[in-house]
């Protein structure tokens, strides 16, 4: 979605000055969120991608657009034992590699995991300024 269509929808087609500007500090504040969250998705991915043999996991193999789970198929779907070698010690290993693909971007994430939560904090108080906005427009008259 454009930043035009999202501050337009964020107004509700309210054309008076005070009201766009807020809805416009809005949408960006969303555009801003939505992006930090692709760049943390992309980050988990890329670790994951480091993995060996990350695709013969049967479990989650990406983050989608917004943060959630994607599992992949997997040869082992179902969960039921496997006789080509991935038994417990090999998961517990992949488990552990994972772990550490993470940790070796744990700042990374930290230092996103901050600015979105501020970013956040922010956009809360944006969304009451709209509401403030609206509220002013009611006696205008317009």
């Amino acid at each position: 979605m454009t930043k035009l269509k999202l501050v337009d929808a964020m107004s509700k087609g309210n054309r008076d000055p005070e009201v766009w500007r807020a809805a416009e500090r809005l949408a960006d504040l969303q555009m801003t969120i939505m992006s930090i969250r692709r760049a943390k998705t992309s980050l988990i991915n890329r670790a994951m991608d480091t993995l060996p043999n990350n695709a013969a996991t049967g479990g989650v193999s990406e983050l989608g657009e917004e943060g959630t789970f994607v599992a992949d198929s997997g040869p082992n779907p179902g969960g039921e034992r496997s006789t080509d070698g991935d038994g417990p010690s090999e998961r517990a290993s992949l488990e552990f590699s994972e772990g550490k693909a993470i940790a070796n971007n744990l700042k990374q994430l930290a230092t996103l995991d901050t600015y979105e939560r501020r970013t956040l904090s922010r956009r809360r108080k944006a969304a009451f300024a709209l509401l403030l906005a609206f509220e002013g427009t009611v006696g205008k008259g317009g």
